[in-house]
């Protein structure tokens, strides 16, 4: 793992690289496809925000792709992970397991002819791996990649800028593959800036409009059901049959302390605007994570070539 911090504009690189006996990691590297059963897991991304029958049909054509190899048995493919998962994660990643069953072709013939045919697809950062494997890179690193290069700083579009060269730098190492860069990018959003002098007039407090707007759109638990040993949280939330927009969301009643409801675009201004669809952190730094594979080199050559 390769982490980058600015400081006073410049970026001061600090290396965490463990002493390993190169040849045997790519020994193991090779030895992966030696022995039935074979599989493959990949890790497909593409822009946030994307329909989701948009991503479908990019997945679609991902599964096709694999399908057109010999030595391709059959495509598993989930797309995203729910919110109270270990590892969550957006509609935008999918994962494929690949069942296989090697043919003439080596183990580096088959990959290379995989990423000449993922480079077609647009639009698509797919990353290539083994299911185990996967695991304890993103334990290791948080990412499902051999590795990873975090850049931490305050600035979201800085760290985006400094993400998109430093990848354009990784690309042109030899051995390094799969290059990608976490996704993060604005999204349109529904921005609601609380007028607090309109507030002030109608006695009404920024935290009670604050619950009536996530109560609405998001929703409340407001009791449990139990059901023999099992509980079941009770959720109540308005329903928008054409979704929340600026002049529904606008229209949300907003109760007031002598009993009178009022619309909330009364005391709060509601609108389009965008905001990043993810802020990724750790110990409490904002970050972006670059990451990638390493084929036809061992590991820590590449990362001293970095």
């Amino acid at each position: 793992m390769v982490m980058i911090g600015p400081e006073k504009g410049y970026a001061l690189p600090h290396y965490q690289i463990e002493d390993q006996d190169t040849e045997n990691q790519r020994d193991n590297e090779e030895t992966r496809f030696a022995e039935p059963p074979h599989g493959v897991s990949f890790s497909a991304v593409t822009l946030p925000g994307t329909s989701l029958p948009e991503l479908d049909a990019l997945g679609r054509v991902v599964e096709t792709t694999l399908l057109a190899h010999p030595e391709v048995v059959s495509v598993a493919r989930p797309t995203g992970r729910a919110e109270l998962d270990e590892h969550a994660q957006g509609l935008e990643a999918a994962e494929l397991d690949v069942s296989l069953a090697m043919r003439d072709r080596s183990k580096a013939e088959f990959l290379n002819a995989l990423r000449r045919d993922f480079s077609l697809i647009p639009g698509m950062n797919i990353t290539i791996g083994q299911p185990i494997s996967h695991r304890i890179d993103h334990m290791l690193s948080g990412t499902r990649a051999n590795i990873a290069v975090k850049i931490f700083g305050e600035d979201l579009y800085t760290l985006r800028a400094l993400g998109e060269q430093v990848r354009q730098a990784v690309a042109t190492v030899p051995g390094a593959v799969d290059v990608s860069v976490e996704p993060q990018i604005d999204v349109p959003i529904l921005g609601v800036r609380f007028d607090r002098q309109a507030m002030a007039r109608y006695g009404v407090m920024v935290d009670d409009v604050a619950h009536t707007l996530e109560a609405a759109p998001q929703g409340v638990t407001v009791s449990r059901i139990l059901e023999g040993r099992y509980g079941f949280d009770l959720v109540v939330r308005q329903a928008e049959a054409e979704g929340w927009n600026p002049e529904t969301l606008g229209h949300l009643p907003v109760d007031t302390p002598d009993g009178v409801k009022i619309p909330l675009r009364v005391v709060a201004h509601v609108g389009k605007t965008t905001g990043p669809n993810t802020v990724s952190r750790e110990q409490v730094e904002r970050k972006i994570v670059l990451m990638y594979n390493v084929a036809g080199r061992d590991m820590a050559s590449v990362v001293k070539d970095i």
